[in-house]
């Protein structure tokens, strides 16, 4: 489309006509594709920003002054400068994200993913018992040391320990 199509498809836009509004959107949706491919912003998708690009353009329709620079240059920066901005927003908003929120690759919603089943004060008090167990073992005597291995990690039962002892 040349600079005079467009500029006749954009006075049918700025008086309403939504035919035009789209045929210029799909003028400049190849590069709104190139753009958006372009950006990486955490809390956007690619169609997010694709859809950005099109409101972009729509702004641009209506803001545009018939007759000032040319039209192409003015929605290129336009759409340049609506994803810079989401860039920048979106570096700002909280880096958070809901645990009901559906994880894309399992369809699984992250609650369901991120489920222990022990709690961090289980895992820490079972850590500390395992402490003092060890504690506890230095302080026993040889012979104390000895009843443990062979009745826990030899499987032994005590009455073999007492006869081993005896004799």
């Amino acid at each position: 489309m040349n600079c005079k199509d467009l500029e006749s498809w954009l006075d049918k836009a700025q008086n309403g006509d939504k035919d035009a509004q789209l045929l210029i959107i799909q003028e400049f949706m190849p590069y709104i594709i190139k753009k958006a491919k372009a950006y990486n912003i955490r809390s956007f998708s690619y169609q997010d920003l694709r859809q950005l690009g099109s409101l972009a353009v729509i702004k641009a329709i209506h803001k545009y002054k018939i007759g000032s620079n040319t039209f192409k240059g003015y929605v290129i920066r336009s759409i340049d400068n609506a994803l810079a901005y989401a860039g920048r927003q979106g570096n700002k908003k909280f880096k958070e994200i809901s645990l009901q929120a559906t994880y894309i690759k399992s369809r699984n919603n992250l609650s369901a993913i991120l489920k222990n089943e022990h709690s961090f004060e289980e895992e820490l008090i079972y850590k500390e018992e395992i402490r003092q167990l060890r504690a506890a073992i230095l302080r026993l005597s040889q012979e104390g040391k000895r009843l443990i291995y062979m009745v826990y990690f030899q499987k032994n039962i005590l009455k073999r320990y007492c006869q081993n002892r005896i004799s």
